[in-house]
């Protein structure tokens, strides 16, 4: 695993240990600037993520909607 910093794309750690709890993406979310995202940005952004999703699934998985 990876993790992300969300504004510049950079990594800033890797591997599973290295995921945040959630007291600590608290802290992050506290402490950090996130800059809102345009509602078309995210829409594309959202139809790029389904579509890895739906390139992982199995053929026979009936809760992924094919296009």
């Amino acid at each position: 695993a990876e993790v992300l910093e969300g504004f510049s794309g950079n990594v800033i750690s890797q591997g599973l240990e290295t995921i945040p709890s959630k007291p600590q993406l608290n802290d992050i979310a506290a402490r950090d600037h996130f800059n809102l995202v345009a509602a078309d940005r995210a829409e594309m952004e959202s139809r790029i993520l389904y579509c890895f999703e739906v390139d992982g699934s199995c053929p026979c998985d009936d809760d992924i909607r094919k296009l």
